[in-house]
């Protein structure tokens, strides 16, 4: 299972970047001219599949884990120890995970972006 879990994670980035396009955005400097380079672009839907998908392999490895800690021949202070830290990076990371996609969703990353077509947010890497 903990191949399967690490293969999604592994996996998520290139969902992302299967999911971009490659384009010439329009930016201003600092001394606002418009300049062009070649980045890659997608959109806020794409990110939320990848954010996850790789969550789905990070809690499916902390609940191998959990199962590693139930077979585990220890004694019970050892094994609530496990559980309770286990259960503070599930908290973490949920909390992590909410805010940066909220984050990144509530905002496109600069104003100056102009994208293929209007009404759609986008997200240059």
């Amino acid at each position: 299972m903990n191949l399967l879990y690490g293969g999604v994670i592994l996996f998520a980035p290139i969902i992302y970047s299967a999911s971009c396009y490659w384009g010439w955005p329009e930016q201003k400097d600092e001394k606002g001219n418009v300049f062009r380079s070649f980045k890659p672009v997608a959109h806020g839907w794409r990110l939320v599949v990848a954010a996850y998908a790789t969550l789905f392999g990070v809690f499916g490895q902390l609940a191998t884990i959990v199962v590693l800690i139930v077979s585990a021949a220890a004694d019970q202070v050892t094994k609530w120890t496990l559980y309770v830290l286990v259960a503070v990076a599930v908290v973490f990371i949920g909390l992590y995970s909410l805010r940066f996609v909220r984050g990144v969703l509530a905002t496109p990353p600069t104003d100056d972006i102009v994208t293929p077509s209007a009404g759609q947010r986008s997200a240059v890497l």
